[in-house]
């Protein structure tokens, strides 16, 4: 799954209401989860986006996009330790 960019802010807000509205279906694949903690993420929306990251890892312990957003997130909020934890979590995955 690769991620658009968007020149305008309010593309990403319109990516965030329309996924929202489905966003507590629990018939949903973890990349759901992955693409909203990067949406939120560009926005500014941190806790928003920890919070899908979270999410998308208690669905697929594997997601290794979700261990990098994770770890940036980390990084962001100045826990280092925690951001190297899951960048390791990442390449651990990826080797797996």
């Amino acid at each position: 799954m690769s991620y658009v960019l968007f020149e305008n802010e309010d593309d990403y807000q319109k990516i965030i209401d329309s996924y929202a509205k489905i966003a507590d279906s629990s018939d949903l694949p973890p990349e759901f989860n992955t693409v909203l903690a990067v949406v939120y993420a560009k926005t500014g929306k941190i806790d928003e986006s920890l919070a899908y990251c979270r999410k998308a890892l208690t669905i697929n312990t594997e997601d290794i996009r979700a261990y990098r957003i994770l770890g940036l997130i980390q990084f962001l909020k100045k826990d280092l330790v925690g951001a190297k934890k899951q960048f390791i979590n990442s390449i651990e995955s990826s080797a797996g």
